[in-house]
C-alpha cells in the first residue's frame, strides 16, 4: 500500500455558493481514506479540530448525527455522552445549552478538550468546500439532516450513510449521494435504488467487493486500524477505508522536525507501552512518562515521519527532566533510534525479531550510555561516560540531550553537562522509529526536534 492519493481535484471544485451544486463526490479517487469520527485516535472524537485537520490532509471527515431533546442535530456516536465527554446522560435528553456546556475528552490524557458540535455548524463551515459523510445514527434525525443538505444544494457534496436502509433510500430519492452499511445487501438492489456506495466490515470477502463493484458500487470498508489490516482490505480491491488515524495509516502525512508535544494533541501513529495511563501530555508542552514502580514506559514518535540513517546524519534532540520518584539514582530515561516490527514499540532487554538499532540512556546519576541492539538479540553496552552525579533525587533540573547517528559513529551528548560519548559503530543503518522511554522513574520530555542532513 502506497501513499494515499488526493481525494479530489481542488481546482475542479465548484464554488460553495448555495444553488451551484458542487460535485465533490465525483472527485473521489481510490484509494481514499475516511477519517472515522474525525480521526479519534488523534483528536477529540467528533471535534472541529479533527474535522479541520482531516480536511487539510484531504481525508473525508465522518460525522455521526443524532438529536437533542429539542430536535437539534448534533455530532456524536454514542447514545450517551458518558464515554466521550466530561458529562453523563442520554444525548436525547439534553438541551442545547447543556450540550454546549460539555467538553469532549482529548484523544490522549492531558491533551486539549473540545466543544461538542452541532451538525448545523459543521455543514455551515464545510458545506460545498469539503466532502462530508454524516451517518444517521437515529432515524428521527433523518429529516433534519436531509433538509440541511437539500436546502443548500449539497446533494453531491455530502454522502449520507446508515445501517437503516429506509434512511439511505430517503437520501438517494432526493438525489443525495448515499452509502448503505451492510455485508449482505444485494448490490443490484442498491444500484436500482440509486445508492452509490456500500460500507462493509473488515470481514467482507474479496468476492463480495468485486460483485458490488461490478454493478457500479464503490466499496468502503470499516474500520481497519493497523497498517497490515488496511493493506489487507485494499488487497481485496475496495475503494476506500474508514480508519481512526488516516494520517498514519495512509502514509500521507508530512513528518515534523519540531516539537510534537506543544499542540497537546495525539501525534500520528502514536503507540506505547502504557498499562496505567502512565504516558500523557501536560501543559505547556511536555510528554510525561510517569511509571512509578512499573517497569519500562515507552512512546513511539511517528511525528517525525519516515526517517533513515542509511545516508547522512540524523540528530534527535530533546529537553529531559526527572521527577521526584525513585530512590535508585541509576534509573534512566532514554531515546531509542532504530527499526521496530510493525505495530510494536521498543521492548527493552528482550530479543525481538525485527528490532534493531541503538538505545541511548541518560541515568539519574549522570551517566550516559549507548547500547547496540542487534536483530532478535539482547542489548550490548558499547559506550559509557560517567557525568557529574546529581546532588539529590528530584532536583536534577532540566537537561538537553542529543543523539547523533552519522555514517561512521553514534554520538550521545548531554548538552547541559557537556558530557559526550562517541563510539565507532555501523551495525545498524536504515529506516528508523524514534522512541522516548523511561525505566521505573518519572520522566518529562519537551522541545523535541529531529534533523536529517
Amino acid at each position: 500500500m502506497g501513499r494515499g492519493r488526493p481525494i479530489w481535484d481542488v481546482e475542479a471544485v465548484v464554488s460553495s455558493t448555495y444553488g451551484a451544486r458542487p460535485d465533490l463526490v465525483s472527485k473521489l479517487v481510490a484509494p481514499f481514506y475516511i477519517s472515522h469520527r474525525g480521526g479519534l485516535l488523534r483528536f477529540p472524537e467528533h471535534s472541529i479540530e479533527g474535522y479541520r485537520a482531516s480536511a487539510a490532509a484531504r481525508f473525508v471527515p465522518e460525522q455521526d448525527v443524532q438529536l437533542l431533546a429539542d430536535g437539534t442535530p448534533v455530532c456524536l456516536h454514542d447514545g450517551t455522552v458518558d464515554r466521550t465527554t466530561n458529562g453523563t446522560g442520554n444525548v436525547s435528553s439534553l438541551t442545547r445549552a447543556q450540550w454546549l456546556a460539555l467538553r469532549t475528552d482529548p484523544a490522549i490524557l492531558g491533551g486539549k478538550q473540545a466543544i461538542p458540535l452541532l451538525w448545523e455548524d459543521v455543514i455551515q463551515e464545510f458545506g460545498g468546500k469539503q466532502l462530508l459523510m454524516p451517518e444517521i445514527k437515529v432515524s428521527s434525525a433523518r429529516d433534519a439532516v436531509l433538509n440541511s443538505i437539500t436546502s443548500r444544494s449539497l446533494q453531491r457534496a455530502v454522502i449520507v450513510q446508515g445501517f437503516n436502509y429506509a434512511d439511505v433510500q430517503a437520501a438517494a430519492t432526493l438525489g443525495i449521494s448515499a452509502l448503505y452499511l451492510s455485508d449482505t445487501a444485494t448490490p443490484a438492489t442498491l444500484v436500482a435504488d440509486h445508492v452509490e456506495f456500500i460500507g462493509c466490515s473488515t470481514a467482507v470477502s474479496s468476492g463480495y467487493v468485486s460483485a458490488a463493484q461490478a454493478v457500479g458500487l464503490k466499496v468502503i470498508i470499516y474500520t481497519p486500524d493497523t497498517v497490515a489490516d488496511i493493506a489487507a482490505q485494499f488487497a481485496k480491491g475496495c475503494d476506500g477505508v474508514f480508519t481512526d488515524d488516516a494520517w498514519f495509516f495512509s502514509g500521507n502525512f508530512v513528518g515534523a522536525d519540531s516539537d510534537p508535544f506543544r499542540e497537546l494533541v495525539r501525534w500520528p501513529g502514536y503507540q506505547s507501552v502504557d498499562g496505567v495511563n502512565a504516558i500523557h501530555l501536560q501543559p505547556p508542552n511536555e510528554l510525561a512518562l510517569n511509571n512509578g514502580a512499573a517497569n519500562d514506559t515507552n512512546a513511539l514518535q511517528s511525528w517525525t515521519g519516515p526517517r533513515s540513517t542509511a545516508t547522512g546524519t540524523l540528530k534527535v534532540r530533546a529537553k529531559v527532566r526527572f521527577g521526584v520518584y525513585a530512590s535508585d539514582s541509576a534509573r534512566w530515561s532514554s531515546i531509542w533510534i532504530g527499526a521496530l516490527p510493525a505495530g510494536l514499540t521498543y521492548s527493552d532487554g528482550v530479543a525481538v525479531v525485527g528490532q534493531h538499532g541503538y538505545h541511548c540512556l541518560f541515568r539519574r546519576d549522570g551517566q550516559t550510555q549507548i547500547y547496540s541492539v542487534p536483530d532478535n538479540a539482547g542489548a550490548t553496552q558499547i559506550a559509557t561516560v560517567t557525568g557529574p552525579v546529581v546532588a539529590a533525587v528530584g532536583v536534577e533540573g532540566t537537561q538537553v540531550v542529543e543523539v547523533e547517528i552519522n555514517p561512521t559513529s553514534v554520538i550521545l551528548r548531554n548538552l547541559t553537562t557537556a558530557a559526550t560519548v562517541t563510539v565507532a559503530n555501523t551495525a545498524f543503518r536504515g529506516p528508523v522509529s524514534i522512541v522516548f522511554g523511561s525505566n521505573k522513574t518519572d520522566t518529562y520530555f519537551s522541545d523535541a526536534s529531529v534533523i536529517n542532513s
